[in-house]
């Protein structure tokens, strides 16, 4: 397999691979804090004064508690911004081509570090520059994906993380992938991808508690078209049993933050050549169950039935 540690925040990278990831974090490194605590950690965004930008970056302040500081920065300024011991947050799309021709996207947020000799060249970071700390998948929507797949060529992605096409990246939902990835690599170790978890402990809660669910996950989604699926989310839901509630995504966000009591909610990623279905625990980012399921996009009523049986099971 082609490593996939060095990616960047604006070229569309083309790799054959002939495998997939397996869930929705992944830490390349043993003991990678130890390149990152000592120095300020830059969110890549394409408008650091946006007044749309501010919750983030709040956000990042409060739960990005690894390094001095952290700011928000062009990617122009990157080579004149940048010391040794600082790290980047990037937006960045991965493009896997298998040997038969298959094609997935992948989109997620990238930390980084530019690498020893790159102080030295004075000029915009390129691939072979960066060197890979952790990566965050989250989805595009349909658009976004069309844009990835069909600009590979020119090798340009813009995309800020608060952009209307990325989805479950509201600043809510940020700050659990930023808890999570904070206690991931201060474990010091290489985290690799996972086909399923499942937190017995927490999940035999639910049966007795509402699981929130962002309505725009249910939106239908390929390469070529998209779908709202409001009118069949009753149907999605046939089969599980407990009580659900839908938000849209600033519901979900602003519940997240405000919330002093744990709660759970859904969380669907399209990763890949596949789907991730999470259930998240609101106030520590606790991912309590995982299942990965390739080849498939959406979700649908069997993805909730599972999660259904697995409740059950964890609670007899």
């Amino acid at each position: 397999m082609v490593s996939t540690k060095k990616f960047t925040a604006t070229i569309v990278l083309i790799f054959v691979l002939f495998c997939s990831a397996d869930a929705q974090i992944e830490i390349f490194d043993k003991n990678s804090i130890e390149k990152i605590k000592n120095g300020t950690t830059y969110v890549v965004v394409n408008d650091p004064e946006s007044i749309y930008m501010a919750e983030y970056l709040n956000v990042f302040r409060h739960y990005w508690t690894i390094p001095k500081d952290v700011q928000f920065l062009k990617e122009s300024d990157i080579k004149s911004k940048a010391t040794p011991g600082d790290s980047f947050i990037s937006f960045a799309t991965l493009t896997i081509t298998s040997s038969y021709g298959a094609t997935s996207i992948e989109h997620f947020l990238y930390l980084w570090v530019p690498e020893k000799s790159y102080f030295k060249k004075h000029r915009d970071p390129k691939t072979g520059d960066m060197d890979g700390i952790a990566k965050i998948e989250v989805s595009g929507d349909a658009a976004m994906i069309r844009q990835t797949y069909f600009g590979r060529r020119t090798g340009t992605d813009s995309v800020d993380i608060n952009g209307p096409h990325v989805l479950n990246c509201y600043p809510g939902m940020l700050k659990t992938y930023l808890q999570r990835l904070g206690a991931l690599l201060k474990t010091g170790k290489k985290i690799n991808y996972y086909d399923e978890i499942t937190d017995n402990g927490q999940l035999k809660e639910l049966p007795g508690q509402t699981l929130y669910c962002n309505t725009a996950d249910f939106d239908k989604a390929t390469m070529f078209s998209a779908g709202n699926n409001s009118d069949k989310i009753g149907k999605i839901f046939e089969d599980y049993k407990f009580p659900y509630q839908l938000l849209n995504d600033k519901e979900l966000s602003d519940k997240i933050l405000s919330e002093n009591k744990p709660f759970y909610f859904l969380l669907f990623v399209r990763a890949g050549a596949g789907k991730l279905i999470c259930v998240i625990n609101s106030l520590t980012g606790d991912v309590i169950y995982l299942r990965r399921h390739s080849m498939s996009y959406n979700l649908k009523s069997g993805d909730l039935k599972s999660l259904y049986k697995d409740i059950s099971k964890a609670a007899k």
